[in-house]
């Protein structure tokens, strides 16, 4: 039997050229990198709850100049200054707190659309401005003391960053219906990450992680108006009030039931 040099030489360069695909799409890809967050400014008008500024806040994270919230109220940040870390999207983070979180942020801004509540951005970097008007039948201040307040004490609850608060204050009780209804969304649907919709959100929620000289300041994550997502995950109150009746109807039906049983 003959021995080829050629044959041998292009069956070790195939093998090589194997070996070394197999290597690069073995090693775990990570999407994160290196960006910079800063915090904008707050203004007299700026919304506050509870003794604390709540979100959104002007933010820029990257590139994206949309507004941010924070995750950690344990921690602390300075407005106008600017933080390193890293970058890692919803879907890479793969945490469950911070998944609710991320949706309660997107019902702030779902909600804000529905009542009216204008969110205008003005400036830029340090200076960055985010003023609120009301356009419809909610004022400004019902919407903070309704929505807005609850909903950002509602993630420092979810995400176990409160501190010493206690839990019999009215601001942390406000907080409630909206960390039963983000834990409802998640068993529901944000658990499902292979849900086309879900998918959709958990990659384009980003979430910024202090890293370096900024480690051990807050964390924050973008505020993504996500409609599809809050339509399948919260249903509608109309929805809601036929389900709810319907419930009543069946328990009456019931109740009949049993009176007309023989004693």
């Amino acid at each position: 039997m003959r021995f080829s040099c050629y044959g041998y030489m292009g069956r070790l360069i195939a093998l090589c050229i194997c070996v070394c695909g197999l290597v690069t799409f073995s090693t775990p890809l990570s999407a994160s990198s290196a960006i910079s967050l800063t915090l904008g400014t707050y203004n007299g008008a700026s919304p506050q709850y509870g003794g604390e500024y709540v979100g959104p806040y002007p933010g820029t994270l990257g590139s994206d100049g949309g507004p941010v919230f924070c995750l950690d109220a344990n921690l602390t940040d300075g407005f106008s200054d600017t933080y390193g870390g890293i970058e890692e999207s919803l879907g890479e983070v793969n945490q469950q707190d911070v998944e609710e979180s991320a949706f309660l942020a997107s019902l702030m801004m779902f909600d804000a659309q529905e009542d009216g509540i204008i969110l205008t951005p003005s400036g830029s970097g340090g200076s960055l401005l985010l003023n609120q008007t009301a356009s419809g039948y909610t004022t400004v201040s019902e919407f903070v003391n309704n929505v807005e307040g609850p909903i950002s004490w509602a993630i420092w609850q979810l995400m176990g960053t409160l501190g010493g608060v206690s839990e019999s204050t009215s601001v942390y009780n406000s907080a409630q219906p909206y960390v039963a209804q983000a834990n409802a969304a998640y068993n529901k649907v944000l658990k499902n990450s292979s849900d086309p919709v879900v998918a959709a959100f958990d990659s384009s929620v980003m979430v910024f992680l202090p890293t370096g000289d900024s480690a051990g300041t807050q964390r924050f994550i973008t505020a993504d108006l996500d409609v599809a997502l809050i339509d399948e995950a919260a249903p509608e109150p109309g929805t809601m009030v036929l389900f709810g009746a319907g419930v009543v109807l069946m328990i009456l039906g019931y109740t009949r039931r049993l009176g007309r049983r023989p004693r």
